[in-house]
């Protein structure tokens, strides 16, 4: 081992034994000088447990595990050669066992799904329907109108969600196909495995969401600023030629924070988050950044900041991932009696809402810009308009759009510069908006041009909201063009569109955005 990684061994020849003992033709293995150089403490307990199984007689002590914890070291030697060799991921998940022996519960946390070989999918890869994709994790709905959309193009497609239905996340969600969870550990990761091993003949493309969440399994979910965890179940996808995609959360998911601090002109500064390196940090977003770079194919931004970390070949800048259904969304949706609004005669509605308000807000932090908001309904309430606020803060996704719906106008997000998710619901919706859209690119996007809102800022949006107040034709005009636009570029038929054309540009070598894409 000493002589491979000091170059002193040139060749390696291999023989491989047969069942009855006797060699195989030797065959040159060159991939294994690279692999044992590029990972040498991993390759080295590889081997010597290997020398462990032939020899029953040999000493315990002779296999040195290095460290009793799996480290950073040992994750990046891992990692960087699977991304470049996937065929070895059985030989490295050896070496990754063999820094735990003999305790069996931390062997298993640390290879999973690896520590049960005959559960495994085939070591042969099969050809998976190219028309097939699994998503997994939830986001929002998106996933859930996007596979709906693929299945009209006769797609195989699946949402799959290992999370539990008394999750308090469950409020933003709109359902799945399959749910693993079961709230005995050893029981769940059996159903997990059951379902992985049918993976990768069945699906040629994966879509996952989450900052951490690069896996089905829950032992290998990992979010912190050093990497230890593999992903071996992905990276197993990798080895089948699963085309693997992920979509991103927000301006901390994939990008540095001072890249945003950067681009944005100091929006950290709104942001409660800033100062708790656990959530967001150079070092815990780089720690991701790294994960996301390693394991996927494609990374969809929709219309996300593009920091320098989110550009390249890899990052599809424009809507692909954010589906949101025009029927389920339209102006005509009746509201049932028990969502009605109270509201005097002649009485004006601004919407208004915060997920996880309580957590996201605090002193002058306000990454919303709800204070604003709240300051500019009461100044026009002094001064004698007949205006209401419908605040929203965590209610159940699927009851938002009844009470988006009965709005006069929306106030979406004044600091941020993008359309989340919000934002494409009330446009939808053809309700007139009112946003920070100061573009989210540079150059800013066709999308970001073309969407047909009211601009504002928290310094603004008292004059915004009051020009609009005031103007039923401009807001009636909004709204109209609004639900022209979220049709255009939201809808589940033109989103399944976009991303069968991304997976076969990925298939033909080709960068995963095209002008064709969107066209």
């Amino acid at each position: 081992m000493d002589a491979i990684v000091r170059g002193d061994v040139e060749k390696i020849w291999v023989k491989t034994l047969t069942p009855h003992g006797s060699a195989e033709t030797a065959f040159e293995a060159t991939w294994l000088i690279d692999a044992v150089r590029r990972m040498p403490s991993v390759a080295h307990l590889a081997f010597a447990r290997h020398q462990h199984r032939r020899e029953p007689n040999l000493a315990e002590t002779s296999i040195t595990p290095g460290s009793e914890a799996i480290n950073s070291t040992a994750y990046m030697e891992a990692m960087n050669v699977l991304s470049a060799q996937p065929d070895l991921i059985n030989f490295v998940a050896e070496g990754f066992a063999a820094r735990h022996l003999p305790a069996e519960s931390q062997r298993i946390s640390s290879i999973v799904p690896f520590d049960k070989p005959s559960l495994l999918p085939s070591a042969i890869p099969a050809e998976p329907k190219r028309r097939s994709v699994v998503f997994l994790h939830n986001s929002y709905y998106h996933f859930e109108w996007l596979a709906k959309g693929l299945k009209k193009r006769g797609w195989d497609a699946v949402t799959v969600s290992i999370e539990s239905k008394d999750s308090p996340q469950q409020q933003f969600y709109h359902g799945e196909d399959i749910n693993l969870f079961d709230a005995d550990p050893d029981a769940m990761r059996d159903r997990v495995r059951n379902f992985f091993r049918t993976v990768p003949e069945r699906f040629g493309a994966l879509h996952f969401y989450g900052s951490g969440y690069g896996s089905f399994f829950k032992e290998n979910i990992e979010y912190s600023n050093v990497n230890t965890k593999v992903p071996w179940d992905l990276l197993e996808l990798k080895r089948h030629s699963v085309k693997i995609g992920y979509m991103v959360a927000g301006c901390m998911d994939g990008s540095l924070q001072s890249s945003i601090r950067n681009v944005t002109g100091g929006l950290c500064s709104k942001c409660v988050w800033e100062n708790s390196p656990s959530v967001c940090s150079n070092a815990t977003n780089a720690a991701w950044i790294s994960k996301l770079d390693q394991l996927c194919d494609w990374v969809a931004l929709e219309g996300d900041w593009t920091t320098p970390e989110r550009k390249g070949p890899k990052f599809v800048t424009r809507p692909i991932t954010t589906a949101i259904s025009e029927v389920d969304w339209n102006p005509d949706i009746v509201v049932a009696a028990d969502k009605k609004i109270t509201r005097r005669p002649n009485e004006f509605l601004v919407y208004h809402a915060v997920g996880n308000y309580e957590s996201r807000r605090r002193d002058d932090r306000d990454i919303k810009g709800t204070g604003a908001v709240l300051t500019a309904i009461e100044r026009l309430k002094n001064e004698g308009w007949p205006v209401k606020l419908f605040f929203a803060t965590d209610l159940p996704s699927v009851d938002v759009k009844f009470y988006q719906v009965q709005a006069d106008v929306v106030v979406d997000q004044l600091n941020y510069g993008r359309l989340g998710a919000n934002a494409r619901e009330s446009l939808m919706l053809g309700r007139p908006l009112i946003t920070n859209i100061n573009g989210a690119q540079d150059p800013p996007l066709q999308h970001i041009i073309e969407a047909p809102v009211a601009h504002a800022t928290e310094a603004s949006v008292y004059d915004v909201l009051k020009s609009l107040l005031t103007d039923p034709v401009r807001r009636a005009e909004l709204g109209s063009a609004g639900r022209s636009y979220a049709i255009k570029w939201h809808s589940p038929d033109v989103c399944a569109k976009r991303y069968e054309r991304v997976i076969d540009r990925l298939r033909a070598g080709l960068p995963a955005e095209s002008d064709e894409v969107f066209e």
